[in-house]
């Protein structure tokens, strides 16, 4: 069972059944939480334009920039089946991450 603690709409620490779970160093302000799905492991959820938000503000990148390395570097990283996944909660934003 995932256990999702957390302070001021803050995760402050998880828990689940899957101590496998990958999370991206530098990138724990972007957690939203944790996705489970039917038949597979729990795994990590972030904030998808969190992630692109911290590239641009944290790394220095440009909107384009932040994109493509997104899409090659975290996005289309295969780490197995404990790979995080990528939520955009606004959908009506998508055409500015993509």
């Amino acid at each position: 069972m995932a256990c999702l603690i957390l302070y001021k709409r803050r995760i402050i620490m998880f828990d689940s059944e899957n101590d496998e779970m990958v999370t991206m160093d530098g990138f724990d302000d972007c957690i939203l939480g944790i996705c489970m799905r039917c038949g597979q492991e729990d795994v990590v959820a972030y904030d998808y334009a969190k992630v692109i938000e911290t590239l641009m503000s944290r790394d220095g990148m440009d909107h384009d920039d932040a994109i493509e390395y997104f899409h090659f570097n975290q996005l289309g990283a295969w780490v197995g089946e404990h790979t995080p996944c990528f939520i955009l909660l606004d959908k009506d934003s998508v055409y500015l991450y993509t």
